[in-house]
């Protein structure tokens, strides 16, 4: 831990500040916000260089950093995007398992996921399940689920239902 402060503080930290917050968050005894925005600010710089595993594992740790839990949530989501552009489905679903109270925003993840594993029919019901939940409070959240949902069923053959579902999307 002291290495790692050591080595923070020897860095540059405007040209080495991708190093520089790992070596933070290495050191960190507890939630910092401030390491926290440190590596969210390097994983979005990977992300931008097509780093997305990189990216993930800086968002996933700045997630735990995070001293506030909406915070954390906002983190572990884009981690869980950061992920699936790795092509890691695996990982994504385990990030997801990771958060508590993420709404529409977690469902939908959920389901885009899950259909990028290749279970149609689990996507399916999750869009679907989660886009009638979320209809009332967010009726735009829940009309972009049922839409993914028409995707499942159009890949799958299922004309009839995609339609009855696009039809649902739309109202």
């Amino acid at each position: 831990m002291t290495a790692h402060r050591a080595i923070a503080g020897a860095l540059d930290p405007e040209t080495d500040a991708e190093v520089r917050a790992w070596h933070l968050a290495e050191a960190a005894l507890g939630p910092d916000e401030d390491v926290a925005g440190a590596l969210e600010r390097a994983a979005v710089a990977a992300a931008g260089r097509t780093a997305y595993a990189a990216a993930a594992a800086g968002m996933e740790r700045a997630a735990g950093l995070s001293p506030d839990s909406r915070a954390a949530t906002a983190r572990r989501l884009k981690a869980t995007e950061l992920a699936m552009a790795a092509g890691r489905p695996a990982w994504s679903l385990a990030l997801l398992d990771g958060i508590r109270e993420g709404g529409p925003a977690a469902a939908h993840l959920r389901g885009l996921v899950t259909l990028l594993t290749g279970d149609l029919d689990a996507a399916f019901e999750i869009l679907v399940r989660e886009g009638e939940r979320a209809a009332e409070q967010h009726p735009l959240a829940a009309a972009a689920m049922l839409a993914d949902a028409v995707l499942t069923r159009t890949i799958a053959g299922d004309c009839y239902t995609a339609l009855s579902i696009a039809r649902r999307a739309f109202a």
